[in-house]
């Protein structure tokens, strides 16, 4: 995708300033709806196969950013989401560290530069461990007849 506002999707646009947004007719308002949220998962699926998809989830985290979509991550600007989205993005982080086994050299200086980012990082590996194992099948036991 080469368009880069297709990462920063306009749903949190300010459209009270226009007072005519709000007289829209839903019909009118859910079509946009809709085109937003394909607009979003058309940008979070590229994300998957994206060589760059750590990395930028380090630059998320590091520059603090508030709006956008990020590593597969779509990050919204109310405290609650945003703690959500952050901790999606550590948790990105966290599965390559788990899966490669070593720490990519930028999030050591990410950690160094912003120490609260290593606990979330942790808790975040923390998370990943455990939806692992939920996720293995129990081990079956033979019965004998």
């Amino acid at each position: 995708m080469n368009d880069p506002d297709a990462w920063f999707p306009d749903r949190f646009d300010d459209h009270g300033a226009d007072e005519s947004h709000r007289a829209e007719a839903p019909q009118v308002q859910r079509i946009e709806t809709q085109r937003v949220q394909r607009q979003i998962r058309r940008a979070t699926s590229l994300c998957g196969s994206c060589f760059f998809k750590v990395n930028c989830a380090i630059n998320a985290l590091e520059a603090g950013d508030e709006y956008g979509i990020h590593a597969g991550v779509l990050i919204e600007p109310t405290p609650a989401r945003l703690r959500k989205s952050r901790a999606r993005l550590a948790e990105v982080i966290a599965t390559e560290v788990i899966d490669s086994g070593r720490a990519p050299h930028r999030l050591a200086v990410l950690v160094e530069d912003r120490p609260d980012m290593e606990t979330l990082i942790a808790d975040a590996g923390s998370r990943v461990r455990a939806e692992r194992e939920k996720a293995r099948p129990a081990s079956r036991t033979r019965r004998s007849a």
